[in-house]
């Protein structure tokens, strides 16, 4: 079976997945989470991500696999990270670090042969990134973690440029914290 695309995200209830601010603590999850995060993490071939998630993760996945926080659940989620082939689109970088590998053009066609060469899920990471998938028809899949705030403003996690399309909810999960994961498919 050819490889397929996932967008995947920490949400708010009233859909967004960065703060005013450009922030990310109000999404922080829990120990859960975080493990659940860690699985479907460990469950994917490999990621593919935009500039701003690529840099709201490095330099501190690679450094925190390097040398170990003592937390069991991030060092965990370093190493598994740090495991998998990332991507990063960006017309702007000229290199990036922390093991990833940077793509500066052509992300349709690239999507496209992946998925001709290689198998399993791939996460995307990242609105914009995402939102260029979505609307060629190459994601599969969504899966979100509405976490319980309200943020009134901040980065949508669908913006106009997704287009529409149908998803069909195919699994829900509810967390003691009252986040819950929401996992669709597109149809």
């Amino acid at each position: 079976m050819p490889a397929q695309f996932e967008y995947s995200a920490n949400v708010s209830v009233d859909g967004f997945i960065e703060d005013a601010e450009g922030t990310l603590e109000w999404s922080e999850p829990n120990e859960e989470v975080h493990r659940f995060w860690n699985e479907k993490t460990s469950d994917l071939e490999g990621m593919v991500m935009g500039r701003r998630l690529y840099e709201t993760m490095v330099p501190f996945w690679p450094e925190a696999a390097a040398r170990p926080t003592g937390q069991e659940t991030s060092d965990e989620f370093a190493k598994i990270w740090m495991s998998k082939p990332r991507y990063v689109f960006s017309r702007t970088l000229t290199s990036v670090e922390g093991g990833c590998r940077l793509v500066s053009q052509g992300l349709l066609p690239w999507a496209r042969e992946l998925r001709q060469t290689s198998e399993g899920m791939w996460g995307v990471g990242g609105p914009g990134l995402a939102s260029a998938l979505f609307s060629a028809g190459l994601i599969e899949r969504v899966r979100l973690v509405v976490v319980p705030a309200i943020l009134g403003s901040g980065k949508p996690c669908f913006g106009p440029d997704f287009g529409r399309r149908g998803l069909r909810l195919v699994e829900s999960r509810d967390f003691r914290c009252g986040a819950q994961m929401l996992l669709y498919e597109t149809t």
